[in-house]
């Protein structure tokens, strides 16, 4: 993932063929997140070549740890091959937010299929009396 922006409530990340000679197929882009109640007291966590696709989707976060498929198409990567996803993420605005997404991937002729998830990130929006 390369960002998540808990202020603007966006996320982004690329994916793509850099490391593989032949065709890179990745499939069930999803969201996933864990929903914390805000604590007392909190400290925001600091957040740290080819023509890219781009791809927009908004998802809802709900007030419970769950998941949703973003898209369910079949992406397909050649050699330096690279597509950027853009998330516009709706969510309450009193709680915590553990964010993270994964999508299952195979190489091109050989269809054992693993899964890759991405560095989990937080969203923080707590309001205090």
């Amino acid at each position: 993932m390369n960002e998540i922006d808990s202020k603007n409530s966006y996320a982004d990340i690329k994916i793509g063929n850099q490391n593989i000679s032949g065709t890179f197929i990745v499939e069930r882009l999803t969201i996933n997140w864990d929903y914390l109640e805000c604590p007392q007291l909190t400290n925001e966590p600091e957040l740290g070549g080819a023509i890219v696709g781009e791809f927009k989707y908004s998802a809802s976060l709900t007030q419970k740890s769950d998941s949703k498929v973003l898209d369910d198409r079949e992406f397909k990567y050649l050699p330096n091959d690279v597509d950027k996803f853009f998330i516009s993420i709706n969510h309450s605005k009193n709680g915590v937010y553990k964010v993270w997404f994964d999508f299952d991937y195979y190489l091109f002729g050989n269809e054992d299929t693993k899964n890759k998830k991405t560095e989990e990130r937080m969203i923080s929006s707590c309001k205090y009396s």
